[in-house]
């Protein structure tokens, strides 16, 4: 028997600057990194967030887009959603914190 496998395995490693604005200015970067703390708290992240330079590092996301600003978390979540039902839930998001980037941004900054 023969088996092709594909895995996409998310990079380790985080160009900040290319998953957060850094334009808007050094609050947004501080507000992102808030929220990221908050997610390995909750355990959507496993590691540790080391910052490298310009760079953070982390052992593992389950679900790499969380780590973008809310627009674009929110987003993910909705097709996430529609795809795997229930998915997030079971990761420990709760379904109202997927109604939109208002309650993403409460669930995740309180």
């Amino acid at each position: 028997m023969i088996a092709k496998l594909y895995a996409r395995i998310p990079p380790r490693r985080f160009d900040v600057a290319r998953v957060i604005d850094t334009a808007k200015g050094m609050t947004g970067v501080e507000r992102a990194g808030c929220g990221w703390h908050t997610l390995l708290e909750r355990g959507l992240l496993h590691g540790s967030i080391r910052y490298q330079g310009a760079f953070a590092v982390l052992d593992h996301a389950p679900a790499p887009w969380l780590l973008g600003d809310a627009a674009l978390t929110s987003s993910y979540n909705t097709a996430y959603e529609r795809v795997y039902p229930g998915a997030l839930s079971e990761l420990g998001i709760p379904t109202a914190a997927l109604a939109g980037r208002t309650a993403w941004e409460q669930w995740l900054y309180g």
